[in-house]
């Protein structure tokens, strides 16, 4: 099987009003196989898919959204896979979140602990770094579908705004 999709010619994927639906074989022929430094992606999908695994497990089937590096076919490598899966309502977000395991599935931000000793992170993300997971309620979709099609630091402090695509995939 083949898969194409389009990109720029900076090697972001161009931007549609609606995600790109891929199933997880679709995502890796496209963003690993047929990407540019295909070990670095290969790693990441492997952290995906642990990633992803265990967040259905917890949460059931369901869309995520995927953005970011990742899903380009820029020259740089990408660092992580940059997600965020969408729960159904609030009800469902608060059954992921109280699940014991949840917890080391999501980006944390800004933690300090106090006792034993003293310590804090700006930012701690699951696998090891290599994905940046989020929860969303349906209020929040447009939030993060826009966080996804634009490129990141444009369309502000002067700069104009870059669209770009985005993935979803279901779990």
């Amino acid at each position: 099987m083949t898969t194409s999709l389009p990109f720029t010619r900076e090697g972001e994927l161009s931007p549609s009003p609606d995600p790109y639906k891929l199933t997880d074989t679709e995502l890796y022929e496209v963003f690993v196989e047929q990407a540019p430094h295909s070990t670095v992606r290969r790693r990441l999908h492997t952290a995906l898919r642990l990633h992803l695994d265990i967040l259905c497990d917890i949460a059931g089937s369901g869309p995520v959204l995927i953005g970011g590096g990742f899903i380009s076919h820029k020259p740089t490598p990408p660092t992580d896979v940059d997600l965020v899966y969408l729960c159904r309502d609030s009800e469902h977000l608060e059954s992921v979140l109280t699940h014991p395991d949840a917890l080391q599935l999501l980006t944390l931000q800004k933690g300090y602990v106090l006792h034993p000793a003293m310590f804090g992170f700006d930012r701690l993300q699951p696998v090891g770094g290599k994905v940046d997971a989020f929860l969303a309620t349906p209020g929040r979709y447009a939030y993060w579908r826009g966080l996804w099609s634009t490129i990141k630091g444009t369309g502000q402090n002067g700069i104009p705004k870059q669209d770009r695509g985005y993935v979803e995939v279901m779990v």
